[in-house]
């Protein structure tokens, strides 16, 4: 089978606040999914502890690469005893570098809990209640839902400004544009044919009769 079963799903954010959203976004999408109440009661991994609240988490991770190197030794040692200790460090949120430490957490646990009071009166609207702790626990994260949802479309980018975001389309038609002209004549022959910048050329693939 293929390497990636689907496309790349990266999607540009042309502006800060539209880096904004996708974030608090991914943060509060257990609550909007109503597994969680409130963000700050998911278990599972979440940067909202320390962007939010300034705990210092840790992290464990196996280091498969070193459990790799020595695993058909005659003393090797078992994957779990390559278990490892370590943080992540979190650089500010686009749009917040010129805040404190303090206002930047402020200004998260404000946005979060905005969502939160939206995401419960939809809930209520709706008659759903969160998920159990007790079932959110049997829950395997590799399950799909029973009733899927009808999927959208994806957009071609993210922005607060409806001019940035239809200047990005026009210069991502006349870049495709240029790399379909390019890729035509480097197709035909002419291999010193330039293409656009940030494009890679189709690769030569010689055969042998």
């Amino acid at each position: 089978g293929g390497v990636y079963s689907t496309p790349s799903r990266s999607i540009d954010c042309l502006d800060n606040p539209s880096v904004q959203q996708q974030f608090f976004y991914a943060m509060t999408n257990v609550v909007k999914d109503g597994l969680v109440d409130k963000v700050a009661h998911w278990k599972g991994f979440s940067s909202y502890a320390q962007l939010a609240a300034g705990k210092d988490v840790t992290f464990t991770w196996l280091d498969r690469t070193a459990w790799h190197k020595q695993k058909n030794r005659k003393n090797a040692k078992p994957l779990s005893a390559f278990s490892r200790r370590g943080r992540i460090a979190y650089a500010p949120l686009p749009g917040t570098e010129h805040m404190r430490i303090d206002e930047r957490q402020r200004f998260i646990r404000r946005e979060v809990r905005l969502l939160e009071d939206k995401f419960r009166e939809e809930r209520a609207a709706e008659g759903r209640s969160v998920m159990p702790p007790a079932k959110l626990e049997k829950v395997d994260p590799r399950s799909r839902p029973r009733n899927p949802r009808e999927g959208t479309k994806m957009p071609l980018c993210h922005s607060s400004c409806p001019f940035l975001a239809a200047r990005y389309e026009a210069e991502l038609k006349e870049f495709i544009s240029a790399y379909r002209i390019a890729s035509a004549e480097f197709r035909a022959g002419n291999y010193d044919v330039e293409f656009p910048m940030g494009s890679c050329r189709p690769p030569l693939i010689g055969l042998a009769a």
